[in-house]
């Protein structure tokens, strides 16, 4: 008997204990700090430049974004606008956002 209730306690807390970890999957893309500086900063809304490079990770395939270029089945490339990029962050199917375009250019 005793036996019995240690388990049914011990399956308990585990469970308890699970429960607490679950994590949101309501969360935003991980944007790199170029691409939060792009989309923050005042400096750079004012620059010539309006399109930034980047490239997207998502966890399955997206095809109704015409603006990017897709290199595996998670990976897409563009230059993309700070509205389109607004667009994505949006979307829960984005893992991360990433930029350099000293890397993209070479």
């Amino acid at each position: 008997m005793k036996i019995l209730i240690s388990l049914l306690l011990l399956g308990f807390m585990l469970n308890s204990c699970s429960d607490s970890t679950v994590k949101d999957t309501q969360q935003q893309p991980f944007m790199n700090p170029i691409v939060q500086k792009w989309l923050n900063d005042p400096e750079t809304k004012a620059e010539t430049e309006n399109k930034l490079p980047v490239l997207v990770t998502v966890t399955e395939p997206i095809q109704e974004y015409d603006f990017l270029k897709k290199i595996t089945e998670t990976s897409y490339t563009g230059h993309i606008t700070r509205e389109q990029l607004k667009t994505l962050l949006k979307d829960q199917r984005i893992k991360r956002i990433s930029s350099s375009k000293e890397e993209l250019h070479k």
